[in-house]
Protein backbone atom coordinates (compact mmCIF):
# COMPACT_ATOMS: atom_id res chain seq x y z
CA UNK A 1 0.00 0.00 0.00
CA UNK A 2 2.80 2.44 0.88
CA UNK A 3 4.54 1.68 -2.43
CA UNK A 4 1.27 2.32 -4.29
CA UNK A 5 0.86 5.72 -2.59
CA UNK A 6 4.45 6.69 -3.42
CA UNK A 7 3.80 5.88 -7.05
CA UNK A 8 0.45 7.63 -7.53
CA UNK A 9 0.82 10.52 -5.07
CA UNK A 10 -2.32 11.43 -3.13
CA UNK A 11 -5.99 12.36 -3.49
CA UNK A 12 -7.76 15.47 -2.28
CA UNK A 13 -11.32 16.80 -2.44
CA UNK A 14 -11.92 20.35 -3.71
CA UNK A 15 -15.04 22.50 -3.65
CA UNK A 16 -15.52 24.22 -7.03
CA UNK A 17 -18.68 26.01 -5.94
CA UNK A 18 -21.59 25.59 -3.51
CA UNK A 19 -22.92 22.59 -5.48
CA UNK A 20 -19.86 20.88 -6.95
CA UNK A 21 -17.10 18.96 -5.20
CA UNK A 22 -14.45 17.01 -7.09
CA UNK A 23 -11.94 14.39 -6.02
CA UNK A 24 -8.56 14.97 -7.66
CA UNK A 25 -5.71 12.49 -8.05
CA UNK A 26 -2.30 14.11 -7.67
CA UNK A 27 0.49 12.05 -9.18
CA UNK A 28 4.01 12.27 -7.84
CA UNK A 29 5.68 15.59 -8.75
CA UNK A 30 7.69 15.95 -11.94
CA UNK A 31 10.38 18.39 -13.02
CA UNK A 32 9.89 20.87 -15.85
CA UNK A 33 12.42 19.18 -18.12
CA UNK A 34 10.58 15.86 -17.74
CA UNK A 35 7.19 17.20 -18.77
CA UNK A 36 8.82 19.11 -21.64
CA UNK A 37 10.07 15.77 -23.00
CA UNK A 38 6.55 14.37 -23.43
CA UNK A 39 4.75 17.52 -24.62
CA UNK A 40 5.43 19.35 -27.88
CA UNK A 41 3.80 22.43 -26.36
CA UNK A 42 3.47 23.58 -22.75
CA UNK A 43 0.63 26.09 -22.48
CA UNK A 44 0.77 28.23 -19.33
CA UNK A 45 -2.00 30.00 -17.46
CA UNK A 46 -1.13 33.25 -15.69
CA UNK A 47 -1.99 31.76 -12.28
CA UNK A 48 0.69 29.08 -12.77
CA UNK A 49 3.28 31.72 -13.67
CA UNK A 50 2.73 33.79 -10.53
CA UNK A 51 1.39 31.23 -8.04
CA UNK A 52 2.24 27.75 -6.84
CA UNK A 53 0.16 25.03 -5.23
CA UNK A 54 0.89 23.82 -1.71
CA UNK A 55 -0.59 20.59 -0.35
CA UNK A 56 -1.05 22.30 3.03
CA UNK A 57 -2.20 25.78 1.94
CA UNK A 58 -3.65 25.32 -1.55
CA UNK A 59 -2.94 28.03 -4.13
CA UNK A 60 -0.19 30.39 -2.86
CA UNK A 61 0.98 33.63 -4.38
CA UNK A 62 4.73 33.62 -5.02
CA UNK A 63 6.81 36.33 -3.41
CA UNK A 64 7.36 39.04 -6.04
CA UNK A 65 11.06 38.23 -6.38
CA UNK A 66 10.20 34.56 -7.01
CA UNK A 67 7.42 35.10 -9.54
CA UNK A 68 8.16 33.32 -12.81
CA UNK A 69 11.55 32.12 -11.56
CA UNK A 70 11.08 28.70 -13.16
CA UNK A 71 10.63 30.46 -16.52
CA UNK A 72 13.58 32.81 -16.08
CA UNK A 73 15.87 29.97 -15.00
CA UNK A 74 14.82 27.80 -17.97
CA UNK A 75 16.28 30.51 -20.29
CA UNK A 76 13.82 29.73 -23.07
CA UNK A 77 14.98 26.16 -23.69
CA UNK A 78 11.56 24.55 -23.21
CA UNK A 79 8.51 24.91 -25.53
CA UNK A 80 6.52 27.16 -23.18
CA UNK A 81 3.72 29.31 -24.60
CA UNK A 82 0.89 31.54 -23.49
CA UNK A 83 -2.17 32.71 -25.40
CA UNK A 84 -2.53 36.28 -26.63
CA UNK A 85 -5.37 36.82 -24.14
CA UNK A 86 -3.21 35.64 -21.21
CA UNK A 87 -0.40 37.93 -22.37
CA UNK A 88 -2.80 40.88 -22.45
CA UNK A 89 -4.14 39.95 -19.00
CA UNK A 90 -0.61 40.00 -17.54
CA UNK A 91 0.25 43.35 -19.14
CA UNK A 92 -3.06 44.93 -18.11
CA UNK A 93 -2.45 43.85 -14.52
CA UNK A 94 0.59 46.15 -14.28
CA UNK A 95 -0.80 49.20 -16.10
CA UNK A 96 0.53 52.39 -14.51
CA UNK A 97 -1.56 55.55 -14.30
CA UNK A 98 -0.59 58.37 -16.62
CA UNK A 99 -0.58 62.09 -15.93
CA UNK A 100 -0.54 61.80 -12.14
CA UNK A 101 2.12 61.96 -9.49
CA UNK A 102 3.61 58.51 -9.16
CA UNK A 103 2.81 56.78 -5.87
CA UNK A 104 4.78 54.10 -4.03
CA UNK A 105 2.31 51.58 -5.49
CA UNK A 106 3.06 52.82 -9.02
CA UNK A 107 6.81 52.46 -8.45
CA UNK A 108 6.24 48.90 -7.24
CA UNK A 109 4.10 48.20 -10.31
CA UNK A 110 6.91 49.51 -12.51
CA UNK A 111 9.31 46.98 -10.94
CA UNK A 112 6.79 44.16 -11.37
CA UNK A 113 6.09 45.19 -14.98
CA UNK A 114 9.81 45.09 -15.77
CA UNK A 115 10.03 41.57 -14.34
CA UNK A 116 6.86 40.49 -16.16
CA UNK A 117 8.25 41.72 -19.48
CA UNK A 118 11.38 39.66 -18.86
CA UNK A 119 9.17 36.61 -18.25
CA UNK A 120 6.97 37.29 -21.30
CA UNK A 121 10.02 37.62 -23.55
CA UNK A 122 10.94 34.03 -22.66
CA UNK A 123 7.49 32.70 -23.56
CA UNK A 124 6.12 32.24 -27.03
CA UNK A 125 2.62 33.45 -27.89
CA UNK A 126 0.72 30.49 -29.34
CA UNK A 127 -0.52 31.12 -32.87
CA UNK A 128 -3.02 28.76 -34.43
CA UNK A 129 -2.69 28.00 -38.13
CA UNK A 130 -5.54 28.79 -40.53
CA UNK A 131 -6.43 25.10 -40.56
CA UNK A 132 -6.53 24.96 -36.74
CA UNK A 133 -8.65 28.12 -36.58
CA UNK A 134 -11.38 26.40 -38.59
CA UNK A 135 -12.26 24.33 -35.50
CA UNK A 136 -11.99 27.16 -32.97
CA UNK A 137 -15.62 28.35 -32.82
CA UNK A 138 -17.03 24.81 -32.84
CA UNK A 139 -14.67 23.70 -30.07
CA UNK A 140 -15.45 26.86 -28.10
CA UNK A 141 -19.17 26.00 -28.11
CA UNK A 142 -18.43 22.47 -26.88
CA UNK A 143 -16.10 23.75 -24.13
CA UNK A 144 -18.74 26.26 -23.00
CA UNK A 145 -21.24 23.41 -22.70
CA UNK A 146 -18.97 21.35 -20.44
CA UNK A 147 -17.48 24.23 -18.45
CA UNK A 148 -18.57 25.96 -15.26
CA UNK A 149 -18.06 29.71 -14.89
CA UNK A 150 -14.77 29.94 -16.80
CA UNK A 151 -13.58 33.39 -17.85
CA UNK A 152 -13.16 34.16 -21.54
CA UNK A 153 -9.36 33.93 -21.12
CA UNK A 154 -9.63 30.50 -19.47
CA UNK A 155 -12.00 29.18 -22.14
CA UNK A 156 -9.66 30.44 -24.87
CA UNK A 157 -6.70 28.70 -23.21
CA UNK A 158 -8.68 25.47 -22.90
CA UNK A 159 -9.82 25.53 -26.54
CA UNK A 160 -6.35 26.31 -27.90
CA UNK A 161 -4.81 23.60 -25.72
CA UNK A 162 -7.24 20.99 -27.05
CA UNK A 163 -6.72 22.07 -30.66
CA UNK A 164 -2.91 21.89 -30.58
CA UNK A 165 -2.99 18.61 -28.65
CA UNK A 166 -5.04 17.22 -31.52
CA UNK A 167 -3.08 18.75 -34.42
CA UNK A 168 0.47 18.83 -33.03
CA UNK A 169 0.34 15.47 -31.20
CA UNK A 170 0.74 16.64 -27.60
CA UNK A 171 0.09 19.56 -25.28
CA UNK A 172 0.52 20.04 -21.55
CA UNK A 173 -1.66 22.68 -19.89
CA UNK A 174 -0.05 24.15 -16.75
CA UNK A 175 -2.61 25.87 -14.54
CA UNK A 176 -3.63 26.00 -10.88
CA UNK A 177 -7.22 26.74 -11.94
CA UNK A 178 -9.25 23.67 -11.01
CA UNK A 179 -12.18 24.97 -13.06
CA UNK A 180 -10.10 24.49 -16.23
CA UNK A 181 -9.05 21.02 -15.06
CA UNK A 182 -12.63 20.02 -14.26
CA UNK A 183 -13.83 21.28 -17.65
CA UNK A 184 -11.11 19.37 -19.51
CA UNK A 185 -11.96 16.19 -17.58
CA UNK A 186 -15.62 16.62 -18.54
CA UNK A 187 -14.79 17.07 -22.23
CA UNK A 188 -12.42 14.14 -22.78
CA UNK A 189 -14.10 10.92 -23.83
CA UNK A 190 -17.67 12.17 -23.36
CA UNK A 191 -18.95 11.29 -26.82
CA UNK A 192 -18.80 14.82 -28.21
CA UNK A 193 -17.26 15.76 -31.56
CA UNK A 194 -13.85 16.49 -30.01
CA UNK A 195 -11.93 13.32 -30.80
CA UNK A 196 -8.72 14.12 -28.96
CA UNK A 197 -6.71 11.16 -27.69
CA UNK A 198 -6.38 11.15 -23.92
CA UNK A 199 -2.66 10.44 -24.12
CA UNK A 200 -2.09 13.59 -26.22
CA UNK A 201 -3.20 16.10 -23.60
CA UNK A 202 -2.00 16.49 -20.02
CA UNK A 203 -2.84 18.81 -17.17
CA UNK A 204 -0.35 19.93 -14.53
CA UNK A 205 -0.61 21.95 -11.35
CA UNK A 206 2.54 23.89 -10.47
CA UNK A 207 4.23 23.49 -7.14
CA UNK A 208 7.07 25.88 -6.32
CA UNK A 209 9.58 24.09 -8.57
CA UNK A 210 7.73 20.87 -9.36
CA UNK A 211 4.66 19.95 -11.40
CA UNK A 212 1.88 17.52 -10.43
CA UNK A 213 0.28 15.67 -13.31
CA UNK A 214 -3.47 15.34 -12.83
CA UNK A 215 -5.60 12.36 -13.79
CA UNK A 216 -7.92 13.04 -16.75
Amino acid sequence: MKEFLRRVGYRKTFKLNSKTKIMIQFYNPTKLEEIAEINNILLLDSCAIFNHYSKQKGNCKDESYNQGNFIIESKGKYPMFITEQIRKEILDGTRIRKGKRKSKKDRKLKEIKKRNLKILNLLGVLELTNEELKNYERYLRICEKYSQNLSRQDLDLLVQGIIVAETRNSCGIISNDLGIYHSLSNIIGKGNSIKIKKENIHFYIRGEYIFNKMEL
